[in-house]
């Protein structure tokens, strides 16, 4: 940014041209269905859910080419790991908390998932735009044992099978607390069980339709 910073200072107004903007595209989300008897549970879950999945996640220029890239690699990341903490991980008081192992093994490959501690804390960030309130919990160990020699950190133990750390996450009060939280992951269980490797491409689409069949 410094270099580009200075290109631009040598340059007059008529070499300057303004970013070109584009259509915004909003996220595919499924509407909540038509029940004769609608569950207040769900419903309050899937407009959370349409919250999160449409958060511009701090991103100001979503309306550029960039960043519109931008907030759909960020938007990847976040639902994936959304997933991973709610049909994994376990409720813990006001709290949903996954280990570092079902992390690291249930990523699946998502391209920009955090890899350093510095990586997690940016991350924590990111998400609080969302309303996501995320927290990490070492092992009881020296920090500096659970780095590696190239700077990731360890979802191991050294030496053992025990995860090296937690993620605990919770929702603001905007998002509807810890009651939608735990709606969440019963959601999540519940699509896997039906959907399996389906589950997910329903999941980061609020797709509730599965509630027609219940009636």
């Amino acid at each position: 940014m410094k270099n580009l910073d200075e290109i631009r200072s040598g340059l007059s107004s008529d070499q300057i041209q303004e970013v070109k903007t584009v259509d915004q595209k909003s996220p595919s989300i499924v509407p909540f269905p038509k029940l004769p008897k609608k569950t207040k549970m769900y419903k309050s879950l899937h407009d959370t859910l349409a919250k999160i999945i449409s958060s511009d996640l701090g991103l100001v220029d979503t309306n550029t080419l960039a960043g519109q890239e931008m907030l759909k690699s960020r938007r990847a990341v976040l639902l994936r790991l959304l997933w991973i903490v709610a049909n994994h991980g376990s409720i813990d008081g006001t709290h949903l908390s996954v280990d570092s192992i079902a992390i690291n093994t249930h990523k699946k490959g998502t391209s920009g998932f955090p890899t350093t501690e510095d990586g997690w804390k940016r991350w924590m960030e990111i998400i609080s735009k969302a309303g996501i309130l995320g927290e990490m919990e070492y092992a009881d160990i020296d920090r500096k044992i659970l780095i590696s020699p190239i700077g990731w950190l360890r979802d191991r133990i050294p030496n053992s099978n025990e995860p090296a750390w937690y993620l605990r996450v919770t929702f603001d009060e905007n998002l509807g607390g810890a009651v939608v939280l735990k709606a969440l992951k019963h959601y999540a269980v519940q699509i896997d069980n039906e959907y399996s490797k389906k589950a997910y491409s329903k999941f980061v689409k609020a797709d509730m339709q599965f509630l027609l069949d219940k009636e």
